[in-house]
């Protein structure tokens, strides 16, 4: 039921799937890396915290664009000291045959989603590569500026509407380098 709510079963415009719980580890590393995990914190893509126990939360709701094109809005918040968000429109697109997640001003970091389900209880999501977007223009990113990322989302069992995640970023020379586990529980409102 958790995975319908996410990825199947649409939202009505002025409903939002609400995702709530604790990330059990937000990590990154190694200790350098938090300065590009800063200066991306002002468009709201990453940050440099990191902590245990954190609660998170994962907003999704639908939105129209002026294209009249259906997406969804996917506001994420991790409260450290200083909350933390970081945002992006995301949709399926035929053409690419992937979901498309678009972050920062203006939506200008695009990333091509794989999404599959593993039977009987897994979403695996993989990023395929990434784009600069300026305008009408799509540039890909070299793998050495585009790290893949994983996200794990696994059902919780005999706990309804309950999900553990594992997201990680892995770049091409460095390994591991950003990263966080939990669970969330969620709900329609």
């Amino acid at each position: 039921m958790v995975f319908r709510n996410q990825f199947v079963n649409p939202i009505n415009f002025g409903d939002a799937v609400v995702f709530e719980g604790k990330m059990d580890d937000v990590w990154h590393r190694p200790p350098w890396i938090s300065s590009l995990l800063w200066l991306s914190s002002f468009v709201n893509i990453l940050f440099p915290e990191t902590g245990r126990n954190v609660p998170a939360r994962l907003v999704i709701s639908p939105l129209k664009t002026g294209d009249r094109r259906s997406v969804q809005r996917w506001r994420r918040t991790f409260r450290f000291p200083r909350v933390r968000r970081f945002n992006a429109t995301v949709a399926y697109d035929a053409r690419r045959r992937a979901v498309i997640e678009s972050m920062g001003p203006a939506g200008m970091l695009e990333t091509d989603w794989s999404v599959q389900f593993v039977a009987p209880d897994q979403m695996l999501i993989e990023s395929r590569g990434a784009y600069l977007r300026i305008a009408f223009i799509r540039v890909p990113l070299p793998a050495v500026l585009t790290p893949r990322v994983r996200v794990v989302q696994t059902a919780v069992p005999g706990v309804p509407d309950t999900v553990n995640v594992h997201f990680s970023i892995r770049h091409v020379l460095l390994g591991e380098i950003f990263g966080y586990q939990g669970s969330f529980r969620g709900t329609r409102r």
